[in-house]
């Protein structure tokens, strides 16, 4: 199979289902555990999760045995699948198993998991993993084993794993002076028979900051996270595998375009999902409404007016009293505001996460330069009011 690229990503071969997922932004992230034995430099989990036994299903932080919640964020996007993280997974292998069987019951055996792991664990919980219903698994042995794996505590999980239904890959940076050990990672694998290799980006973060600095690796630029020099081995390695006809795919995934595609298409599903009548979901995933602010003594006098006085259809506004606000239809607050008492009034965006984190506000009227639906910069002509829903 000849090389193949999409965006800045590249492959030499079949792409695992949970990746042809991820593009679509149409897995949910399950953030089983921050549990871990290791301590990898490179690491990017942050500090108030890593080592903590905590549990997200995307931003939404979970009880560990709330399979209601779980089953609920799944809903809220769409999903087609999952991907278990961590942390690492198999520090709570019977929470893993306890989520695959939930999360098959709920959407049928066609919703794909897969999960991350390091751990050296008992290999008897694969086949329980497998009939759980867990798809694929994704070994992620340190960067030391690279180059001598048939001598590693990895090669008898590999196997175990293997002899299980589930399809099995490996994942792991594509860290820059290590292009001879991840081709004889990608080698061993082929020997094996594992299905894939995903190198990852390698990416500063301010959990791992301190220690790749420390190693000498750099930024790329200073407009992202980038390691210098991640991607050229990356391509050196899949270009090198394809030459030496390894049956393992190996694939390079981007740091931005897990930002830009997967992260993107994953907040359009859910604001697809989740966009409420008075709301406005925009290209880039994020949802658009107005808010009038009041005094929480005030907020049922202020709704009663805009309904009453002004005609506002009772399903294109609400009262949000946590934030003290009204949250209304944005193309109606726009002919509005002016009836309103001054600086009470801002058309915000958000994303349609659990947090529903505020990326931008604009106050009404809008000032010269506010953005426009196309998130371009605009004069005074954007104060007549351009937000319109579709029909």
């Amino acid at each position: 199979m000849p090389l193949e690229t999409l965006g800045t990503n590249f492959w030499n071969g079949p792409l695992p289902l949970g990746c042809q997922l991820c593009r679509e932004g149409a897995k949910m992230v399950v953030y089983v555990s921050g549990l871990c034995d290791s301590h990898c430099f490179y690491c990017p989990v942050g500090r108030d999760r890593m080592y903590t036994d905590v549990t997200f299903a995307n931003e939404r932080k979970l009880h560990a045995d709330d399979v209601q919640a779980l089953v609920a964020e799944a809903r809220s996007m769409n999903a087609r699948g999952v991907g278990i993280t961590g942390g690492d997974p198999m520090k709570v292998p019977e929470r893993v198993a306890h989520y695959c069987r939930a999360l098959k019951a709920a959407f049928g055996p066609g919703f794909h998991i897969h999960m991350y792991t390091q751990a050296v664990a008992d290999p008897a919980w694969y086949p329980k993993l497998a009939d759980a219903g867990l798809d694929e698994i994704r070994f992620h042995p340190p960067n030391g084993w690279w180059d001598k794996m048939e001598k590693s505590p990895y090669d008898a999980l590999f196997k175990a794993a293997l002899a299980t239904k589930m399809r099995v890959g490996c994942e792991v940076p594509a860290i820059p002076g290590k292009e001879e050990g991840l081709l004889a990672l990608a080698s061993y694998l082929s020997s094996r028979g594992v299905a894939f290799l995903n190198l990852n980006e390698l990416e500063f973060s301010e959990a791992n900051m301190d220690q790749l600095t420390a190693r000498g690796f750099e930024l790329l630029n200073d407009q992202s996270n980038v390691c210098r020099g991640s991607r050229d081995t990356a391509w050196n390695v899949v270009r090198r595998a394809l030459t030496d006809r390894l049956k393992t795919t190996v694939h390079f995934c981007a740091s931005t375009y897990k930002d830009s595609v997967q992260l993107r298409k994953r907040l359009q599903r859910m604001a697809q999902t989740q966009e409420r009548a008075f709301e406005v979901a925009s290209d880039d995933g994020t949802l658009l409404f107005g808010v009038v602010d009041a005094p929480a003594a005030g907020l049922d006098a202020r709704f009663d007016a805009l309904v009453a006085e002004h005609g506002v259809p009772l399903h294109l506004l609400q009262i949000n009293r946590a934030a003290s606000r009204i949250e209304i239809a944005p193309w109606i607050l726009e002919d509005l505001h002016a009836h309103l008492p001054a600086g009470t009034c801002a058309i915000v965006e958000v994303y349609p996460t659990a947090t529903r984190l505020e990326v931008e506000r604009t106050p009404l009227p809008y000032p010269t330069g506010a953005w426009d639906d196309d998130r371009e910069s605009v004069g005074p002509a954007r104060e007549k009011g351009e937000i319109r829903r579709e029909a």
